[in-house]
């Protein structure tokens, strides 16, 4: 195979893979691919969504992936147009995609939301939202929907931070966790109990602290719910990109 040959080949290959098929559209409004919130959370932020789009008209879906194909901007806007998020009428959409393996996430917004929901003001949430620690996940999903809310439809209870029963919004900035957050707990126990001495001074208030640090468990996360089925939208590209 000549020299030519090959890079033809290879130009064929790059360019398929920038141009993969978009993934299967889920059928509901929150879709966790890789389990990254629990699916109770999951089911109550589908619930959220169904329910704000029943308010509003407006068709807001999440997406979380595995892994990212191609260029982050070309892959989301073909996402959003094959699952045709969005009134064909008013073209009232918006769709978060997440791929945490790239540390790459995507606000895309629909034609009919573009003068709300501004390059400029999905910049901002995207950076707000990476502000808060990526532990738990579900809270920087939640600040995304309340911000997208206040943007898209101010009065909405969403934007006054209400969610379906099963999530309830903390506007705190995450818990303390780690080292830090055993050694507050042992310092706090131990006040607590006088701090008797014993044989196993330190095991039980370390046992203790571990779980109370640790914080609640994943599951594989699933929106629950369904009800999402597009509608025809299209996205110009508007909307901003930014990590996770």
């Amino acid at each position: 195979m000549s020299r030519t040959t090959l890079a033809i080949c290879l130009l064929a290959l790059t360019a398929a893979a920038a141009h993969a098929a978009p993934p299967p559209a889920p059928g509901h409004h929150f879709d966790d691919r890789v389990g990254l919130i629990s699916r109770d959370e999951a089911a109550a932020f589908t619930r959220t969504l169904e329910a704000f789009e029943k308010r509003t008209g407006i068709q807001f879906v999440v997406t979380i992936l595995p892994e990212l194909e191609g260029d982050l901007e070309d892959t989301v806007n073909r996402i959003y147009e094959s699952w045709r998020i969005g009134d064909r009428e008013t073209e009232r959409g918006v769709l978060l995609a997440v791929f945490p393996r790239d540390k790459r996430s995507r606000l895309e917004v629909g034609y009919g939301l573009e003068g709300e929901l501004t390059d400029l003001k999905s910049g901002r949430i995207l950076r707000e939202m990476q502000e808060l620690p990526a532990d738990p996940a579900a809270q920087r999903f939640a600040l995304v929907m309340i911000r997208v809310a206040e943007a898209v439809a101010p009065d909405d209870p969403l934007a006054a931070g209400e969610f379906a029963e099963g999530y309830t919004y903390s506007s705190r900035r995450g818990r303390t966790r780690g080292l830090p957050g055993i050694i507050f707990w042992i310092i706090l126990i131990l006040a607590l109990t006088g701090g008797r001495a014993g044989r196993n001074r330190w095991l039980g208030p370390l046992i203790i602290a571990s779980s109370l640090s640790g914080g609640g468990r994943r599951g594989g996360g699933f929106g629950g719910g369904g009800g999402f089925s597009g509608g025809g939208g299209f996205s110009g590209g508007g909307g901003a990109s930014g990590g996770w």
